[in-house]
């Protein structure tokens, strides 16, 4: 019975990868993707961090806001957008500018590996390479600076089709000079048509005024504050909009809560902060 109580282990075996992936797709509300080389970018409708998904399953928050974001072209073109291949995404703090491009590695590796994704409808190609640059905790020392860049210049000659994600890069140096190294690589990157690239940034309007090209920039805003006093933010990014960053919401809240010399100081820089954008 040797042949046939292997077939039966392979079929029990397969019927538990099969049941697995149901099971996740059916809890975190995945769909299969439409992958073609035809494409040259990435198209999300409707998509859910994972990560955000486990969490609200766990019960730790609400709902999940799901997002739409395009890069490339493909078969959706939101308003705003012209199938660009390069895009600078700005956007207040705690806006999710970070969770919008972790969602978008996220998509492209579960349907690489033939998984279905957290998104209603994904329009994808086969990216050769992904790559994801985490923000930095803090200034990078000068070795750091120079391993980074060598990295930057691995991604911009590779001919290979690829989907870079960086996330606020701008902490590798000082602002002035991180404006104008995001700057060189952009306008190197816009003209490879086998790359498609999403940059996290503060310093999106400095980039612009540094580069010689025109650049797309899509922006997540915060509208204010709730009776809670917790951000009001348009989790899906306006495309060809720089956001206005507020960082006064973040300081007006921390007035409200605080009492005392504290909250003294909150209320003095938020009227620095006021006068400064009036």
């Amino acid at each position: 019975l040797q042949d046939v109580v292997t077939e039966a282990v392979q079929t029990l075996l397969e019927f538990d990868l099969f049941l697995a992936v149901g099971l996740f797709s059916v809890d975190y509300d995945l769909n299969m993707p439409v992958v073609s080389n035809e494409y040259n970018g990435l198209g999300v409708k409707d998509a859910n961090n994972i990560f955000l998904v486990e969490s609200h399953l766990k019960g730790k928050h609400g709902k999940v806001v799901p997002i739409d974001y395009a890069i490339g072209t493909t078969p959706f073109w939101p308003d705003g957008t012209n199938g660009e291949n390069c895009a600078i995404l700005s956007g207040a703090n705690s806006g999710g500018k970070t969770t919008t491009i972790q969602t978008l590695a996220q998509i492209a590796t579960l349907a690489q590996t033939g998984f279905p994704v957290p998104a209603k409808e994904t329009n994808t190609r086969v990216f050769e390479e992904i790559f994801f640059f985490y923000k930095s905790r803090g200034m990078v020392s000068a070795g750091a600076f120079e391993t980074t860049l060598k990295q930057f210049a691995d991604i911009v000659v590779s001919d290979k089709s690829k989907l870079a994600l960086f996330d606020e890069v701008e902490a590798i140096t000082e602002p002035g000079s991180a404006a104008n190294v995001i700057a060189g690589l952009i306008e190197i990157l816009q003209r490879d048509p086998n790359s498609s690239t999403v940059i996290c940034s503060h310093l999106a309007r400095e980039i612009q005024d540094a580069t010689d090209v025109p650049v797309r920039v899509d922006g997540i805003e915060a509208r204010g504050l709730d009776e809670e006093l917790n951000l009001i933010v348009d989790r899906t990014p306006k495309f060809g909009v720089l956001a206005r960053s507020t960082p006064e919401l973040i300081v007006e809240r921390l007035a409200k809560l605080s009492r005392g010399s504290k909250k003294e100081v909150y209320e003095k820089i938020l009227e620095n902060l006021t006068r400064g954008r009036t």
